[in-house]
């Protein structure tokens, strides 16, 4: 099995057992530099909010669900707080850890939020 896509990876997460609903963010890992790349809009932080992360190498889909306020958001890198990008200040710049789960520039840690690692 191969899981490519947004909407097959949430998918292979619902059926085993992930309660996911129709916004969430989604980011493939980039193997040449070792993060999740995802950038969710600002409001995002406002509500519970699932990521999903796909490791194509490891074939493992990481669930995380983050509690509403959890984070809060900054227009410049301060530990702590999710970066806003400056180009686009509707969206978050995060840059997710594959080994830690943490923002590389904000170390903001979503692996406390992990509620399923599922292997395909």
């Amino acid at each position: 099995m191969e899981l490519r896509h947004k909407t097959e990876v949430a998918a292979f997460a619902r059926k085993n057992g992930a309660k996911i609903g129709d916004e969430f963010s989604f980011a493939s890992f980039q193997e040449r530099r070792h993060y999740f790349w995802i950038n969710p809009r600002v409001e995002s932080v406002d509500s519970e909010w699932t990521i999903l992360l796909n490791n194509q190498v490891k074939r493992e889909v990481i669930v995380i669900t983050v509690p509403p306020k959890t984070f809060s958001l900054s227009k410049s890198v301060k530990k702590g707080s999710l970066l806003i990008r400056k180009d686009k200040p509707y969206y978050i710049e995060m840059d997710i850890l594959e080994d830690s789960l943490k923002d590389r520039r904000t170390d903001c840690d979503f692996s406390p939020f992990v509620t399923f690692r599922l292997k395909y």
